[in-house]
């Protein structure tokens, strides 16, 4: 999860997972002591990243961020981004080959007005995929559930799943506060098949 919220990947035997900033703190450290390699980052132009902040290229971001994790021996990789990392997610996992294992995206806008469209990406995803949102994650102009739904409806898959949680908590702050969701991220992480199936 990044600083707009970000990624996760599985090493060798072990799940890896590719986090952007946001999960990069006490989730991505909770990952790795279970055995999960988190790999977190921060998308460009946010967090401790240098450049511009260019919202057309989050997806190459994530895609840089597996080919990291690949090169450091991860033969399973699964991708987590919450919000802004969350649509980055779906940008970068659509196009990443050889592809990724897994994509959870919490509390992702499907559209970031005039500056990128998720809808295109996740109607090529062919990988398991998570959605994970509070029923009242709602922050104008976005509805993140109404979001959730449209970037679900769209996503290629057969092997997907919907999670739509009580309350209104959004990201990062969704992941920290919920045992529930910490808990399918981490089933996912080990198998994401098995856990949207």
């Amino acid at each position: 999860m990044s600083s707009g919220d970000s990624t996760s990947e599985v090493c060798e035997k072990r799940p890896s997972v590719a986090t952007t900033t946001i999960t990069r703190s006490p989730y991505a450290r909770r990952l790795a002591s279970s055995g999960t390699f988190a790999f977190p980052f921060d998308l460009r132009g946010h967090g401790l990243s240098n450049g511009a902040q260019r919202y057309g290229r989050l997806g190459l971001d994530v895609a840089a961020a597996v080919r990291t994790v690949r090169r450091l021996g991860a033969r399973r990789v699964v991708v987590v981004g919450a919000s802004l990392g969350g649509i980055a997610g779906v940008v970068g996992a659509a196009s990443t080959r050889p592809r990724v294992d897994g994509l959870v995206a919490v509390s992702a806008p499907a559209e970031i007005a005039g500056r990128l469209n998720a809808l295109p990406s996740a109607r090529r995803l062919d990988v398991p995929t998570l959605f994970v949102v509070a029923e009242r994650d709602v922050s104008a102009p976005y509805d993140f559930p109404t979001d959730a739904r449209l970037l679900y409806d769209a996503t290629r898959t057969a092997e997907k799943r919907l999670e739509i949680v009580p309350g209104s908590l959004h990201g990062v702050a969704l992941v920290a506060a919920s045992a529930r969701v910490r808990s399918l991220l981490e089933a996912f992480a080990r198998d994401p098949a098995g856990t949207v199936g």
